[in-house]
């Protein structure tokens, strides 16, 4: 019975430990934490009411001079009287072009508001694109009807944008396509947001990342690995395997099933 409730004593401890090391180790893995970083952030509300149909940083595409312009009409929140938003109407569109060289995982944001004069199923359109392509892709196939959300703001949209979104510069853009000059497509907080493409470590710059370098000291891309032991060749003092443990490669030792590190060979 005392060596049984000393067993369980020394067990106890045991795990004790185990469970003390798993702690240290668990807390010691590094944690990497990927921020989105703001890489536009457009609420117009700087800008005048009625300036003039002119949407100041945006590229406007109209047939009238006041079919995309900044109204201060049903602001998102109405307790701020310099909330404004962007208006398209008879097809109107504005472009912006944002940067995002350095930022992977790109999305896009806004709000967006109908027309409760719309009786046509006239459209609000998003579309995207890679600065130097030639044409835009549309992110809602269908795009907004502007006779839904008539009476209050849309919550916000999150639009993933597609990888080739990433480490370059973008155009967004928004087309108010109403036919009829009463029907206005309304949008703002446009955003978008990127994370930090983060390059792993690279020591001995071969391309191959430190955490799965299988040389780090010197440089081996192609990761060469003779005797599969996890050490590249190029820092490996036996690529083709020490079979006897002598620390004398095999392809070179006098004796590679029997150790002898000094190679004695009398004969």
């Amino acid at each position: 019975m005392k060596t049984v409730n000393n067993f369980n004593k020394n067990w106890s401890k045991i795990g004790a430990i185990i469970t003390g090391l798993t702690l240290v180790f668990s807390l010691a893995q590094p944690a990497f934490v990927y921020a989105e970083t703001t890489l536009l952030s457009e609420k117009f509300g700087s800008a005048p009411p009625n300036a003039g149909a002119t949407i100041s940083g945006w590229i406007e595409t109209e047939s009238g001079a006041e079919d995309a312009k900044i109204s201060s009409n049903d602001p998102i929140d109405s307790s701020d009287a310099e909330k404004r938003h962007a208006r398209l109407r008879h097809g109107a569109s504005i472009a912006k072009s944002v940067r995002t060289v350095g930022y992977e995982n790109v999305v896009l944001k806004y709000n967006w508001r109908g027309d409760d004069d719309d009786e046509l199923g006239d459209k609000l359109r998003v579309f995207w694109r890679v600065t130097t392509d030639d044409e835009f892709h549309e992110l809602n196939a269908f795009g907004y009807n502007l006779n839904e959300n008539t009476s209050s703001w849309s919550s916000q949209v999150v639009v993933a944008l597609p990888d080739a979104a990433s480490d370059t510069i973008i155009d967004i853009e928004f087309v108010g396509g109403s036919t009829v000059s009463n029907v206005e497509a309304r949008v703002d907080n446009i955003i978008v947001t990127g994370e930090e493409i983060v390059i792993p470590p690279d020591t001995d710059h071969d391309g191959a990342p430190d955490d799965t370098d299988n040389c780090t000291s010197v440089p081996n891309g192609g990761q060469a690995d003779t005797d599969g032991d996890g050490i590249g060749d190029a820092c490996d003092t036996t690529p083709n395997g020490d079979n006897d443990g002598d620390g004398i490669d095999n392809q070179g030792d006098n004796c590679p099933s029997v150790g002898n590190a000094d190679q004695t060979d009398t004969d």
